[in-house]
């Protein structure tokens, strides 16, 4: 398992915890928006592995809103931030969105090298191709010769 889905798990259990403290202090509302944020960080989880450009979208989406929420209301209310759900939410958004910008950014590389790789991996065996076949035709000349 690559370090961004672990980020990407590790991020939708704060949330779903985060939206159970919610319900438990009287805001089912809060338990709903977290199931629904866990589940896109689920989603964006596995698509990382099948397409990592819309898991990276996915979860870089969820996560810069789940940072704007909890940051928008830290900074506008009397309180200021509180450690637990606010403080704890902004620093694994923050996280998991550099984690998934190094990531992606670590799998376009890969992706790149390992293009030029192959291209000169099948370049290779076509000359060796063709020398062959011309061998295998230059004997079959001469006995018709």
């Amino acid at each position: 398992m690559k370090l961004t889905q672990k980020v990407l798990l590790v991020f939708a259990l704060i949330v779903v915890i985060g939206g159970i403290a919610g319900m438990v202090a009287g805001s089912v509302i809060s338990l709903v928006a977290a199931v629904i944020s866990a589940a896109l960080l689920l989603y964006s989880r596995w698509l990382w592995g099948q397409n990592p450009l819309f898991g990276f979208i996915l979860g870089l989406g969820v996560s810069l809103a789940l940072l704007g929420r909890f940051a928008g209301k830290a900074l506008s209310s009397e309180e200021g931030l509180t450690l637990w759900p606010g403080g704890v939410v902004i620093f694994s958004s923050v996280v998991t969105v550099v984690v998934l910008i190094t990531g992606f950014a670590q799998e376009r590389k890969n992706a790149s090298g390992s293009q030029g790789a192959s291209a000169e991996e099948e370049a290779a065996p076509s000359e060796t191709g063709k020398a062959d076949a011309e061998e295998a035709e230059e004997p079959s000349s001469s006995e018709e010769a």
